[in-house]
């Protein structure tokens, strides 16, 4: 699954290169299906595996407004 996912990010940059919006997002849909076929082969959700993500980027991007906050600066 590593080494397919090799190839698929390869393609994506190549479609990004080539600035061809369609290309890229149906790269980018293959990259996301390798990825998820990772996690199954892992014994990983990918679902919850985005979900904690996502949570733990929000708790980080509110730690960086609260700093801006007490500073008196903004983002």
């Amino acid at each position: 699954a590593l080494d397919k996912l090799e190839e698929e990010i390869k393609e994506m940059r190549e479609a990004i290169d080539k600035k061809h919006q369609n290309e890229q997002e149906e790269e980018l849909g293959d990259v996301l299906f390798v990825l998820a076929n990772l996690g199954r082969m892992l014994g990983i959700n990918p679902e919850e595996a985005l979900r904690k993500t996502n949570k733990k980027f929000e708790n980080r991007f509110n730690g960086m407004e609260e700093e801006f906050k007490l500073k008196n600066q903004r983002m």
